[in-house]
């Protein structure tokens, strides 16, 4: 919860006290912020879904002229109580110290997705949480909720976020003080402030059997929800997501003493699984070589360890399970003792290896992808597609979240969050290679490199991948494939660019990209490198006199409403590398690099064809419904814009890896 919520829990509490109708607090788009009742919040519903012929007015309450909320009075004649709405409600806000002013949205998840990383965006973070009012140093815990695959049922919509929120703003015990995320549409994160009553678990636990109750009623959604330890700085909060990443990947392991899996896992119940997932991989291995090879050459075996885990190593309840007499049960932990050659199988030494062998056997590998432009981009679609293809090859047993750490374009920052493994994937721009590569990536960001897209797919993810790799290779890191988003497309405010002499004089936004900055001031024109966070505002008070990025962009971040035109030439084509941290890559089983490398590779082809009619719709919606006219160059100027690109194309013609690209250009014909 946060200040908003508060406010409107308060207010619709005062507005029980103080008119004989029911009121529900209702925001924009019609979502319910506060009912007296869950009877109250059910027939608003209705209401507001139109469902119901029940008398009801509605007041909208703004002050100066700003929106607050609409309050909606269930009853006969309550249009009455409307002035007295409006003095109420303005002394309310002005005598209330929870005024809505500022509010916070619920949702938080870049935040949260910044509070799970070191580095820049940890200290990102806590600037943020000081300017939003949060308390820095306050004991919060890591709640992890996944929902798990589920039957749709036909003509039903089911939405985490948007039940969870709901259930947020309802649920008291949803603090002021707790950081809510939806790093994935399955995934909800939670730091959440550490209850303040003597038993903070039986209060926390009942909170979260609660909100899974709402979950399984509302769209029969099942979840499995991890909760870390409780931190006092926010410095150390990643510390309690990483405990529960590591419940989660190892949930279906975890049991209570019945031999079943709970419903909520805690860390402090698995602290000795934790701290030996801690141990070096290589030690593990090893000290599992022994009955690793017995367990393949006899899975039954297998088998029987699991139950006995599940049983805190009883036999009895271990053959209960596996449908096995007694004595069955027996044989086969003889046949494990003498195998072994120990002298028991009860000692505390052989439990904590069969455990430790359970516990590797069962785990899903749960992997973390960053990315830094807003969401919704075809390269949040590409990692949304592959963590898709991941989960249902794999069947289960890997998963990948996608985590906007920011929306600012730095991916310095986020190759450092990958190389100091705070990331285990993350899709940058190639030009940040350049430091591995000895400059040998600048190659790719030649305006008029590439003819097509599909030319560009073929070229980048052979030739290119195979020149690059070794270098990047090691510098701790596996180059896997390079995507896309598509042409970038230069957009003006006050007049058409069709010739590169309308740029001359004139200041051009452009990213970290040297070669299209030195493209630009060729022209004449005066480059200026400006973050997407600060571009809408370079734009509007003309700054910058135009702008170049993908069409999918300039739609979804808004661009439109400062620049009119967008000329029709593809001169420079976007290129994103996915890496893959070493160590991750060789912490995967065979298999495992199997289906993620083939997993990759069908992401790749999808992303590009999506890609394709990704800018195809965006620039339709541009021109048709957004304002912008498209401005084509004729020949002449086509020409033109070419021809100051023939400098820097001389410059990098004899490099390998510009021959191989033009090879690949030459056999390759589009079909």
């Amino acid at each position: 919860m946060n200040q908003e919520i508060t406010f409107y829990r308060r207010l619709c509490e005062t507005l029980k006290q103080s008119i004989p109708a029911t009121a529900v607090v209702v925001g924009q788009q019609n979502r319910i912020l506060a009912a007296p009742s869950s009877r109250a919040r059910s027939d608003a519903t209705a209401i507001l879904n139109q469902h119901s012929s029940v008398s009801h007015t509605l007041y909208t309450h703004r002050e100066n002229g700003v929106f607050i909320c609409h309050i909606l009075l269930i009853g006969e004649n309550t249009a009455v109580f409307h002035s007295y709405l409006a003095c109420l409600l303005h002394l309310f806000i002005r005598n209330s110290d929870g005024s809505p002013a500022p509010l916070r949205p619920l949702d938080q998840t870049i935040l949260v997705n910044q509070l799970i990383v070191s580095g820049p965006p940890l200290s990102n973070a806590i600037f943020t949480l000081k300017q939003m009012g949060y308390s820095l140093y306050l004991p919060r815990q890591a709640v992890l909720i996944t929902a798990l695959p589920s039957v749709k049922v036909q003509g039903q919509t089911c939405s985490l976020q948007n039940i969870l929120t709901e259930f947020f703003l309802s649920d008291p015990a949803f603090t002021a003080e707790d950081i809510c995320g939806f790093p994935t549409e399955e995934t909800c994160l939670i730091f959440k402030q550490v209850p303040s009553e003597s038993d903070s678990r039986k209060t926390l636990h009942s909170f979260l059997l609660r909100l899974r109750e709402t979950l399984f009623d509302t769209c029969c959604l099942q979840t499995v929800i991890a909760v870390g330890s409780p931190y006092v700085s926010p410095e150390d909060l990643h510390n309690s997501f990483a405990e529960t990443d590591f419940l989660l990947s190892h949930a279906s392991a975890l049991y209570d003493n019945s031999g079943q899996t709970k419903a909520v896992l805690y860390i402090e119940d698995f602290l000795f699984e934790y701290l030996m997932s801690k141990l070096p991989p290589a030690y593990l291995t090893d000290a599992q070589k022994p009955l690793t090879e017995i367990c393949d050459a006899d899975p039954v075996l297998s088998q029987t360890i699991a139950a006995l885990c599940r049983h805190n190593c009883s036999p009895t309840a271990a053959a209960k399970e596996l449908g096995l007499h007694r004595n069955t049960l027996q044989q086969r932990l003889h046949k494990l003792k003498n195998k072994l050659e120990g002298n028991s199988l009860n000692d505390d030494r052989r439990r904590m290896l069969f455990h430790t062998f359970h516990l590797l056997q069962n785990q899903s590998r749960h992997l973390h992808a960053g990315i830094v432009i807003q969401p919704g981009s075809i390269l949040h679609k590409g990692l949304w597609k592959l963590s898709e293809f991941l989960y249902n090859r794999s069947h289960g047993s890997i998963r990948l979240s996608v985590h906007t750490i920011a929306v600012s374009g730095d991916n310095q920052m986020l190759l450092d969050l990958l190389s100091n493994h705070d990331l285990d994937i993350a899709v940058l721009f190639t030009g940040s290679l350049n430091a591995f590569t000895g400059g040998r990536a600048s190659v790719l960001e030649l305006p008029f490199l590439f003819d097509s897209v599909y030319q560009a797919e073929r070229a980048l993810n052979t030739v290119a991948i195979q020149e690059l790799s070794p270098s990047v290779e090691n510098a701790g890191l596996r180059l896997s494939h390079i995507w896309t988003m598509g042409w970038r497309y230069l957009t003006s405010g006050n007049a058409p660019v069709a010739h590169p002499d309308d740029l001359k004089g004139k200041y051009v936004r452009t990213m970290h990209h040297t070669l299209s900055s030195a493209y630009f001031e060729s022209i004449g024109a005066i480059p200026i490198f400006i973050g997407y966070q600060n571009l809408p505002e370079a734009l509007k008070t003309d700054t910058v006199f135009c702008q170049e990025n993908p069409a999918g962009n300039i739609l979804e971040t808004g661009l439109y409403r400062y620049q009119h035109f967008l000329t029709d030439i593809p001169f420079t084509l976007s290129s994103e590398a996915l890496l893959v941290s070493s160590n991750v890559w060789e912490s995967l089983s065979p298999e495992q690099q199997t289906i993620f490398t083939e997993c990759v590779s069908d992401t790749t082809a999808w992303l590009y064809e999506e890609q394709s009619r990704l800018t195809e719709h965006s620039l339709s919606i541009l021109t048709s419904q957004k304002g912008m006219r498209l401005v084509h160059p004729d020949a002449d100027a086509q020409a033109a814009w070419k021809q100051y690109a023939d400098t820097l194309h001389n410059t990098y013609k004899n490099t390998p890896l510009y021959k191989k690209i033009q090879t690949v250009k030459e056999e390759f014909h589009d079909v």
